[in-house]
């Protein structure tokens, strides 16, 4: 998009200090607040400060100012459901009966407790947002808990819940909600954009049973038990993989019509689902034979291994024969993990962009005569 911009003296601009001002992260924003407020003496609740601070996106200037309006609106004392009830929020005990349903896959339940949220006419994006915030703190439970702050509100119910639904799961949970808020206004109706988010949760639950193979498949021959020097993937995106090989032992017990991996690796990873393709997309193929693969992941996503490493082990093992060992390493890849090939792709295609826009003949125009700028380049979908 190209706008002018607005001519200013070279005099005047050369006496201006020019100030870029970051928003200000929410638990940066509670904090100030509880200085402010223990200062005058004012009663809070952490929760009412918690919602005050996401409300205000950043602002400490709106933090203070919706700070004000809750004291009046509660009395003089701030509290939760009262400034829950001011911001329009909606109260955590509407949410986390979701996500109970959820982690026994109860959709009548699941459809019930929406329901109870619209008849209280409260905010579906409102909803979704803080359901994605639980999601996020039943995450941090399973993987970093002691990030976790020991005020944390339904401390119980969450760390029930990430006992219940498996960190992979928890990780789809989010990415659902957080897409559901974005197609919120393209819904026939607030509720049907709500209850299909929740649908969504229900029906795609990851796991190796649940994967469906999806075009291209990888070629597949059945062949003598030999080794295999590394090959990069057959198709022409992906590239050369590192010239060093390491010998793996191989299996004890010799596979019965086990087929043997071609090593297109950056094609089998694209087959798995969920939290297994984003695991996958992360390795990087090091070897393989008839009887072994072996993968390297680097030390940054580490924490997905752990979650995640067995269910990867048994989804290629149920792609590849019930025999071959799986060896995964960590280490520094070489570029070839199909995250940096995708990451190289999107980078060429913006590269790509940005550079017919700048030639394009209109462009150049308005740049030259009416001092305009090019201040965003992206795609028209984003996901």
């Amino acid at each position: 998009m190209v706008l002018p911009t607005p001519r200013v003296p070279v005099t005047v601009l050369s006496r201006c200090l020019q100030f870029n001002l970051k928003q200000m992260p929410a638990d940066l924003v509670t904090r100030h607040l509880k200085r402010i407020l223990e200062a005058e003496q004012v009663t809070y609740e952490t929760e009412a400060l918690n919602s005050l601070a996401r409300a205000a996106a950043g602002s400490m200037r709106d933090a203070l100012s919706l700070t004000d309006q809750a004291i009046a609106y509660g009395q003089g004392q701030l509290k939760a459901d009262e400034t829950r009830a001011m911001l329009g929020a909606v109260d955590s005990a509407y949410l986390l009966p979701l996500l109970e349903a959820l982690a026994v896959n109860d959709g009548l339940r699941l459809m019930a407790e929406a329901e109870t949220i619209a008849e209280r006419s409260l905010s579906f994006d409102g909803a979704l947002q803080d359901l994605a915030l639980l999601l996020h703190q039943i995450a941090l439970i399973q993987v970093v808990p002691d990030a976790i702050d020991n005020d944390l509100p339904d401390q119980g119910r969450l760390a029930s819940l990430a006992g219940q639904i498996d960190a992979e799961t928890i990780q789809l949970y989010y990415q659902i909600t957080t897409l559901g808020r974005r197609d919120l206004e393209w819904a026939p109706d607030p509720l049907a954009g709500f209850r299909m988010t929740l649908l969504r949760m229900l029906a795609f639950v990851p796991g190796p049973a649940s994967t469906p193979p999806a075009p291209p498949a990888p070629r597949f021959t059945t062949t003598p038990s030999t080794s295999t020097p590394i090959r990069p993937a057959s198709n022409a995106t992906a590239p050369s993989l590192p010239a060093t090989t390491i010998t793996t032992a191989p299996s004890p017990v010799a596979p019965v019509h086990t087929t043997m991996f071609d090593g297109n690796w950056f094609t089998l990873s694209q087959r798995l689902n969920g939290g297994l393709k984003q695991l996958a997309s992360q390795c990087e193929l090091v070897s393989h034979d008839a009887q072994s693969l072996s993968l390297r992941i680097p030390e940054s996503a580490r924490p997905l291994l752990g979650s995640l490493g067995s269910k990867l082990t048994l989804a290629l093992r149920d792609l590849l024969g019930t025999t071959i060992k799986i060896d995964i390493q960590i280490g520094a890849t070489q570029g070839s993990a199909p995250a940096e090939v995708l990451t190289r792709q999107k980078n060429e295609r913006q590269s790509t962009a940005e550079a017919a826009i700048y030639a394009d003949p209109t462009v150049q125009t308005l740049m030259r005569d009416f001092d305009a700028a090019v201040i965003d380049i992206s795609p028209l979908n984003k996901v």
